[in-house]
């Protein structure tokens, strides 16, 4: 993907070739960040890292929750 982008093809042609050849339909953005990701880090391995939260701030105290619930 990235030979093909270094070559001057467009990222709208190289997503065409993918769902032509390899029958895998991906967004143009999707390879804008694995070209960036590429290019930051020759290492990866083509998995995306998770975007969630490390810690994920409590919206109910346990005594509404259980108002909720019942």
């Amino acid at each position: 993907m990235l030979k093909r982008l270094n070559q001057g093809k467009t990222y709208k042609q190289v997503k065409s070739f993918l769902e032509d050849e390899y029958d895998y339909v991906c967004s143009v953005s999707t390879l804008r960040n694995w070209k960036g990701m590429l290019i930051q880090d020759d290492g990866w391995d083509l998995r995306d890292k998770s975007m969630a939260p490390i810690r994920r701030e409590i919206k109910f105290s346990n005594k509404e929750k259980d108002e909720v619930v019942w």
